[in-house]
């Protein structure tokens, strides 16, 4: 993979000093070099709250370098469609996928923070944008007294320093609400009224999901750890008919529940996606120099028909596979 271009021509200029404090017109429209055709937009929703939206598909692997601007925030980032990967240093190095968020908090600890996006891969995300006392009274909200560990759920699931945070997956509701906080032209104090109460909507489907999911506590030995990893470094040989939960947890003594939650839980991935994703990297690759066909690569990686194969692969890789056999 090509090294990516890293973009921090912003990074001397305040934060305040880039946000649009009027955002009643259309997002901004904008071509460059790397990020190719692409909108943004920066919309104040209330005091403290920002939302920043971006979307395109980038003409060359790049990376955004963000850190600089949200000392002391908190961000709910939201990938709406396409992949990202974010970086924190040696801390934080989490695959984003499609429907999925993460919470970050950016501390004055000097960590350079980046959002990597692929060439010609189109990505759409939305990122909330809090002042860290507006975040922690916006909990307060939503979870009484009685509350307390819905609400330290939430706090826990933060990524902040080497605190290694969760991933979830968010529902089509708060993909619909993005939509419509970016179509919203109402004036003044209906929008100001409008926007508040998108933010309040939008926390309420995002911090349901974090407090309503499992809240059993995953204990793992050190040995099961050497297991999950080893896990993860054979998955990228193994042949196809090899693979399934239960032989993965008779070959490596697992049980189902320390396999399945253990493997997303360390490497933020399910062991059956990051399956499919090697699986769809070797049928890549054999592709490419071997010049072996659609139908022939579809039988020998696992898939029922060609037409399967090739939706899988363009989802992966924003190319037909037929594409490169030509």
């Amino acid at each position: 993979m090509e090294t990516p271009i890293l973009i921090e021509e912003l990074k001397d200029y305040p934060f305040d000093h880039i946000t649009r404090l009027n955002c009643e017109d259309d997002m901004l429209k904008f071509k460059a070099t790397v990020l190719g055709e692409s909108s943004t937009a920066l919309i104040p929703m209330t005091t403290g709250i920002l939302l920043a939206y971006y979307a395109g598909k980038p003409e060359k692997t790049y990376q955004l370098r963000y850190s600089q601007y949200y000392q002391n925030k908190v961000l709910i980032s939201l990938m709406l469609s396409g992949n990202a990967t974010h970086k924190l240093q040696e801390s934080i190095d989490a695959d984003i996928h499609k429907n999925q968020s993460f919470m970050y908090a950016v501390k004055e600890d000097g960590k350079l923070s980046l959002v990597e996006y692929q060439k010609a891969k189109r990505f759409e995300m939305a990122s909330l944008i809090f002042d860290e006392e507006v975040f922690l009274a916006c909990l307060d909200k939503f979870f009484d007294k009685d509350q307390k560990k819905e609400k330290a759920a939430c706090l826990k699931a933060i990524y902040s320093g080497k605190k290694p945070g969760k991933l979830f997956d968010i529902s089509n509701d708060v993909n619909l609400i993005i939509k419509q906080i970016l179509k919203c032209r109402l004036k003044k104090n209906f929008r100001r009224v409008y926007l508040e109460c998108k933010v309040y909507e939008l926390l309420a489907h995002y911090f349901q999901s974090i407090s309503c999911t499992n809240q059993y506590e995953i204990h793992f030995s050190s040995e099961d750890v050497k297991k999950l990893q080893q896990i993860k470094t054979d998955l990228g040989s193994m042949e196809v008919t090899d693979v399934s939960i239960d032989h993965l947890c008779k070959k490596y003594g697992l049980n189902r529940f320390k396999l399945t939650s253990g493997f997303q839980s360390l490497f933020n991935i399910s062991v059956v996606k990051f399956y499919r994703k090697k699986v769809l990297q070797r049928a890549f690759l054999d592709i490419k120099e071997n010049k072996l066909g659609v139908t022939e690569a579809a039988l020998k990686y696992g898939y029922n028909t060609p037409q399967s194969f090739s939706k899988a692969f363009y989802k992966e890789f924003d190319i037909r596979p037929s594409a490169i056999v030509a």
